[in-house]
């Protein structure tokens, strides 16, 4: 039918003439876009957003949006009341009658074709940066004009719910002038729909995604069922993962026709469609949402002049993840003293205070490799190439510089012998006091606020030489190992010399609470209570396990009690301040369970390293050279051996303190923890805010300061960082180096090769099923003697060192926390292996190679 002008301004055809965002929406300029380029779209009409003004001009619903953008977003018991009232609002307010006309008009000549989809097509919808998939509503199969009419309204109403805007606050988008267009649409008939990303947001971009289920997409576009799942690869339109799915007809067309939309479109797409008897449909296309957008800063994130080069590398176990505001202020200051304080104690030359060694960007730290680097040229025998070998595992630089060489060598070597002397006494100190604190356990609540945060200062205090003994440690074990693996590699090959320093070095964990004595602890409670009811009870899932066992009387009570003073010890789990075990203690009662069921890995009994250094002195003083040179120089004694054995000694004392001070600061760590959670507490209590949890999202001093009655930081600043740091947290890891910034890295190309190489890091050949692990929760997937393919670890990973079979980090060196737990359970591990977890498949099956540093894909059933 021919529009009138007045209709036409409040009702259009979908044509392809090119109508602009602010008169359709998001959604109906996509599908604008579409039309004009050819593409197969059931026809459409929209309700502009000249028709949603008007209508809330209504004093009614123009009241009520100036008071929705004027509060808070509710509570949790409160959005399902406002949700209602806001729906109800906009269904019961009148709506000008040339607004009603166009839509009984235009609405009802597309009605008599059959039912139609009503979609929300706002001004900020499917763009780049916003997609608000899921976030505004959907009417499908309406069938009349006053069903029409009555989806119209309920769209209308979804710019508004409290989903809706947190959203747009989360991507920083305002209200102001935002307006609803309304896409209403010939429903169609699918076989199957669904949706295709053109390039696989887990970040493989030679393949796109398509997902699909019989029938209706809606039920997969908002998440209600689990779709069929298939990955193609772009360039030869081959499914190259399909699982046990039915292999469906159509899939090369549909991959071709949305390729063809992303080329049209210039950028990667998300696109719905439909697979009728007819053919290929398109119901919308939008560009997808950059995983990582710019405003993940939540003010606290590293400002950078553009010539610095930073790293994730050699701090991501210390403060893995995303860190939110209180930890980072927390824990920074300390890192980056215990840096600064290693440095100078090793004659190095630290930057200026106003340039930091630890920093932050999208909410993860990254260290200042330039001035590490400028730091090591400072020093006698130091290069920046060394540094970058150490924390990259490959020079980044221009031409290697020469070592200096001076006459401070020998005064240089002093004072690092007496740094590292003191490191010892360091990490004894706090080794003693931290355990002492925890058994205390005083009754914080009894505590005036004063003397409340008195005592963290003291249990701060200690925390401060925790991180510098922890660091110093490291630094010396990083030097002691580099000499020992020098030291071999006069007398036996590289890649030997390299496997003979991993196996004298195991059992630096063995009286450290981070490696196999945390396990043996759990594992000691079990015994003391041989019990065959708490084993029953203990052996099986669910969430009743301490119910059933108090139900056991004094016995279940005393198995629990031990419980809980073995987790209360080991404090934090892998940051300091950061969540305790006691507080979720999920993976202890699992380890629990797979200890009592006989699923772990036994825990190692002997190891000392003095039974290997016999077998390697054996090897070395039965080859003719070594006896020669022995011959010729008139030794009696082989002092060679006293030398090497005086280094092997040396390194694992340094990987000990290391890992006792670890170990230490986490212990502290809980008891920091049960502190802020107090403080959190009482907040609550004054009404600070509502939700213990955002204490997480101030500053350190913002909590001191609200804890003594300051100025607050509103609860709505509170959920903005908080939903920044979700945001980041979804976002991919920061690069393994960049120079100023993360975002100006371009998204690497996934590389391809079946053959994947890294860091041999501790010995043993394993073919097993990958499992590609996200976090420690994601760890439950994990079954015995799967090869364990994660980013990084971090000493809470522990519990699933005692169920893999094998180690593939794509970070991580010889001396991290993760090949040195390895090498103590006996498990193959090769670190460093750029991009695993991307360019693996989960359960595809592969060989492991700890001695030579490689990973061998199978494929998906185990042959080559």
């Amino acid at each position: 039918m021919m529009l009138t002008e007045q209709l036409s301004r409040y009702a259009i055809h979908i044509d392809g003439s090119g109508h602009p965002i602010a008169e359709v929406g998001g959604k109906g300029a996509g599908l604008d876009w579409l039309v004009g380029h050819g593409y197969p779209v059931p026809r459409a009409i929209v309700i502009t957003t000249a028709a949603y003004n008007e209508s809330v001009a209504e004093r009614s619903l123009r009241a009520l949006i100036t008071s929705l953008r004027e509060s808070a977003l509710p509570q949790a018991d409160r959005i399902e009341a406002e949700t209602t009232a806001i729906e109800r609002a906009f269904v019961e307010a009148p709506i000008p009658g040339p607004v009603s006309l166009a839509v009984v008009e235009v609405g009802g000549d597309l009605l008599r074709q059959g039912p139609v989809a009503v979609r929300s097509s706002a001004t900020a919808e499917d763009l780049a940066g916003a997609s608000f998939a899921g976030q505004h509503l959907t009417v499908t199969n309406v069938a009349d004009v006053n069903q029409l009419e009555l989806a119209i309204r309920r769209c209308w109403a979804s710019l508004w719910m409290p989903a809706a805007r947190a959203y747009r606050q989360r991507q920083g988008v305002t209200d102001k002038d935002v307006a609803m267009a309304v896409v209403v649409q010939r429903m169609v008939e699918p076989v199957w729909s669904g949706v295709t990303f053109t390039r696989d947001p887990q970040g493989r971009n030679h393949l796109m995604r398509i997902e699909a289920v019989e029938g209706l997409g809606e039920d997969l576009v908002s998440g209600r069922v689990t779709p069929a799942d298939y990955l193609v690869r772009r360039d030869t339109l081959e499914v190259v993962q399909a699982q046990d799915q039915e292999r469906l007809g159509f899939l090369e067309d549909l991959a071709r026709l949305c390729l063809r939309i992303e080329r049209s479109g210039h950028s990667a797409q998300d696109i719905e469609w439909a697979y009728v008897d007819s053919g290929l449909t398109v119901l919308q296309s939008r560009p997808i949402t950059d995983p990582a957008p710019a405003n993940l800063d939540d003010g606290l994130d590293t400002s950078t002049p553009a010539a610095v080069t930073f790293t994730p590398h050699g701090v991501v176990e210390m403060l893995p993840d995303v860190v939110p505001p209180l930890l980072w202020t927390i824990n920074a200051p300390m890192l980056e003293n215990a840096f600064r304080a290693t440095f100078a104690n090793l004659g190095g030359a630290t930057p200026s205070n106003d340039r930091m060694i630890v920093n932050r960007f999208r909410g993860r730290v990254a260290l200042d490799l330039s001035a590490i680097c400028d730091i090591a040229r400072s020093m006698p025998g130091g290069t920046p190439a060394e540094v970058e070998r150490q924390y990259l595992g490959e020079t980044i630089g221009e031409a290697p510089e020469e070592p200096t060489r001076s006459r401070g060598h020998v005064f240089a070597a002093m004072r690092i012998r007496r740094a590292h002397n003191s490191i010892s006494d360091e990490v004894d100190l706090i080794a003693a006091a931290s355990p002492a604190l925890a058994r205390m356990q005083l009754d914080l609540t009894e505590l005036p606020v004063r003397l409340l945060v008195a005592y963290r200062q003291r249990i701060r205090d200690l925390a401060w030489r925790g991180y510098a003994a922890e660091v110093g440690a490291s630094s010396a074990a990083g030097a002691a190992y580099r000499a020992l693996e020098i030291l071999l590699e006069r007398w036996l090959p590289e890649a030997e010399a390299a496997s003979w320093a991993q196996i004298l070095t195991r059992g630096a964990l063995q009286h450290s609470a981070v490696g196999s004595a945390r396990a043996r602890v759990l594992e000691e409670v079990l015994d003391s209570h041989p019990s065959s009811d708490i084993a029953d009870i203990v052996q099986e899932p669910g969430v009743v396990t301490r119910t059933l066992l108090g139900a056991l009387g004094a016995e279940g009570e005393a198995f629990l009690a031990d419980v809980d003073n073995a987790v209360r010890s080991m404090g934090s789990k892998a940051v300091y301040g950061g969540p305790a075990w006691i507080e979720d203690d999920w993976w202890i009662w699992q380890q629990l369970r797979m200890m009592s069921r006989g699923e772990t890995r036994p825990l190692p009994t002997d190891l000392s390293w003095a039974e290997h250094f016999e077998r390697l002195s054996g090897q070395l003083s039965s080859e003719k050279r070594w006896r020669r040179t022995r011959l010729l120089t008139g030794q009696v004694v082989d002092l060679r051996l006293r030398w090497l054995r005086r280094q092997v000694e040396e390194t694992v004392r340094f990987l000990s303190l290391r890992e006792r001070a670890k170990n230490a600061l986490l212990v502290l760590g809980g008891e920091e923890r049960r502190i802020l959670l107090e403080s959190a507490n009482r907040l609550v209590s004054s009404r600070d805010f509502t939700q213990p949890d955002l204490v997480n999202y101030l500053t350190d001093a913002e909590l001191e300061e609200m804890l003594f009655g300051g100025v607050g930081v509103d609860s709505k600043h509170l959920e903005v960082r908080r939903a920044i740091a979700s945001e980041a947290a979804a976002a991919d890891p920061l690069p393994d180096w960049f120079v100023g910034h993360p975002d100006t890295v371009p998204h690497p190309q996934i590389l391809q090769s079946d053959r994947l190489e890294g860091w041999a890091a501790s010995p043993g050949s394993v073919t097993g099923t990958v499992r590609i692990v996200s976090s420690l929760a994601d760890g439950v997937r994990l079954e015995p003697g799967d090869i364990m393919v994660a980013y990084a670890t971090d000493p809470s990973w522990t519990p699933l060192f005692l169920v893999a079979g094998a180690i593939v980090l794509e970070v991580g060196g010889p001396l991290c926390h993760a090949a040195i737990v390895a090498r103590e359970f006996g498990l193959p591990a090769v670190l460093n292996v750029r991009q695993a977890s991307r360019r693996l498949v989960d359960g595809e099956t592969v060989t492991i190679d700890g001695s030579l540093g490689v990973v061998e894909r199978l494929g998906q059933g185990g042959s080559a």
